[in-house]
């Protein structure tokens, strides 16, 4: 029993959890976890988050969203659920009770694309999905760019994100969003949710004036109200579609978006093999380095493996090539893949191994230093790790690929 209790309150740290879990939902079920998701919302500071409650699905009729909100850390859209029995994250997978759950991982993530397309301009890398289980133990993972936490820890996962907005453009993104989101209509809308919803204030936004140059033009619109502008672009932008559709505008943009993609991850080398990070926003140019897996074993009392896995360890090297310094929260994240395909995610629950000394979760690198440490999955026993994948962050990450000879 003292050793179930150590696994237990050692993977409640993990990124990804790894034991089976979970059972069937319910129409009412799902209604509740909506219901205590937004009770704990409610608790986030008003001052820096705007929260929608229950709001229509743009583009369709018969579809909610549960919540949708908008702070430093970007934008979420929240699918709260309350499911019987136990849920984890395996291998890039969401599970109940063992079982596979895809659908709900999918239906998550088109979601949070329909809310981004109503905010012209937003990078699509601040759009965050998000399904949340009502329940007191942490739930952490990643399906895909889904993320999957429960009602204990949601809170801590919002307020710890690198911060991608100011205080001005949460407010003009929760602006826009306020008039786009639709109430949903009262026959999907759960009656308990009424007065939830955080209105958004609507003050004047304070910013420096511009600084005039020669070559700076100055927009014909530029002393009209916002919303006057807003009501012009958005006509505009509706022409632009017209014209885009008749032109076969969309499937253009499909490829660029491919070719986009080339520059987000890095092409597959073999392990032993230097990829260069470039450098984006607040992250410096870094150097990565994945070795070859070794089999390794917990030093850490009361935490093993569970009966027939096995835990394998991969080095990792980083070099700060850059000016600043990098630090890392959540934004270095790795995934081993087996010669059968299987996905597996790195396991933090594990900070002592016999390989040697493990990678923090938290790293801080001044510029020119570098760190070396492990990082920890665990497999069933006899599995061969055919490929290695770290994603570094932050700001828009790079994903870095290595194959195993």
């Amino acid at each position: 029993m003292a050793g179930d209790s150590a696994r237990a309150l050692a993977r409640s740290r993990r990124h990804k959890a790894d034991e089976p879990v979970l059972a069937a939902e319910t129409s009412e079920s799902g209604t509740q976890g909506e219901q205590d998701t937004a009770r704990v919302l409610a608790t986030l500071p008003s001052g820096e988050w705007r929260v929608f409650h229950d709001v229509r699905w743009p583009g369709r009729r018969q579809a909610d969203i549960d919540h949708v909100i908008v702070g430093p850390g970007g934008v979420f859209v929240i699918d709260g659920k309350a499911w019987s029995g136990r849920v984890d994250v395996k291998g890039g997978s969401l599970r109940q009770d063992g079982r596979r759950r895809s659908r709900p991982v999918i239906t998550a993530a088109a979601a949070a694309m329909a809310v981004g397309e109503l905010v012209l301009g937003l990078d699509e890398s601040a759009i965050n999905p998000v399904i949340c289980f009502a329940r007191e133990e942490p739930v952490f993972g990643w399906c895909g760019d889904v993320m999957v936490c429960s009602t204990g820890n949601i809170v801590t996962f919002l307020t710890s994100r690198p911060r991608v907005f100011t205080e001005a453009e949460v407010l003009d993104i929760a602006q826009a969003l306020s008039r786009s989101l639709d109430a949903a209509p009262s026959h999907l809308r759960a009656a308990s949710l009424a007065g939830l919803a955080q209105p958004v204030a609507r003050r004047p936004i304070t910013r420096p004036p511009l600084t005039r140059t020669k070559s700076r033009r100055v927009s014909r619109t530029a002393h009209l109200p916002r919303h006057v502008r807003l009501a012009i672009t958005v006509g505009i932008v509706g022409l632009m579609v017209g014209a885009a559709f008749a032109f076969d505008v969309p499937a253009r943009v499909g490829e660029l978006g491919s070719q986009a993609a080339e520059h987000v991850i890095a092409p597959e080398k073999t392990v032993g093999t230097a990829v260069t990070v470039p450098a984006l926003g607040s992250r410096p140019s870094l150097q990565v380095t994945a070795q070859a897996p070794v089999a390794t074993r917990s030093t850490m009392p009361g935490l093993r493996p569970r009966n027939g896995q096995q835990l394998v360890a991969v080095p990792l090297t980083v070099e700060n090539t850059g000016d600043g310094v990098w630090r890392s929260s959540d934004d270095l994240h790795a995934e081993a893949t087996d010669s059968a395909d299987e996905n597996y995610s790195s396991d933090p629950a594990y900070t002592g191994i016999t390989a040697g000394r493990t990678l923090p979760a938290k790293i801080e690198l001044r510029a020119g230093k570098t760190t070396r440490g492990y990082v920890v999955f665990e497999v069933p026993r006899g599995t061969r790790i055919a490929k290695v994948r770290v994603t570094v962050g932050p700001g828009l990450a790079k994903t870095l690929r290595w194959s195993v000879d």
